[in-house]
């Protein structure tokens, strides 16, 4: 359970930024911001959504260049896993027996404040 609760809090964090808001961002309509997270999301279709876990971490590596970085038990016995990309793609999977699912991917994921060596 404290894996999961480390990836969410590292997720989280990664979220986190220190860019200020422009006063237009702030004028937008959710129409227009919808469309902005459309445009700005990379497409998930060139993933398989669910299938054996080598061949989902193939995919990840070869296509996104994405390696295991953190991964951490579920209650209920499934495993979470963040890959992260060189150019700072990610994507998490969730692990259940001998199949594997993308739950979510995306970019700009960065280490904003690393844990302790002897915190992990």
């Amino acid at each position: 359970m404290y894996g999961f609760i480390l990836i969410i809090i590292l997720f989280l964090t990664g979220c986190q930024t220190d860019q200020a808001v422009h006063p237009t961002d702030l004028m937008m309509t959710q129409d227009d911001l919808i469309k902005q997270e459309i445009e700005l999301t990379p497409s998930l279709a060139p993933l398989p959504e669910c299938g054996p876990h080598d061949v989902i971490e193939k995919v990840l590596m070869e296509k996104f260049k994405e390696k295991p970085l953190l991964a951490g038990g579920y209650m209920d016995n499934s495993i979470m896993q963040l890959y992260a990309g060189p150019e700072g793609s990610w994507s998490l999977v969730r692990e259940i027996g001998a199949i594997t699912c993308v739950v979510a991917a995306g970019y700009g994921l960065q280490m904003v404040n690393p844990p302790l060596a002897s915190a992990i």
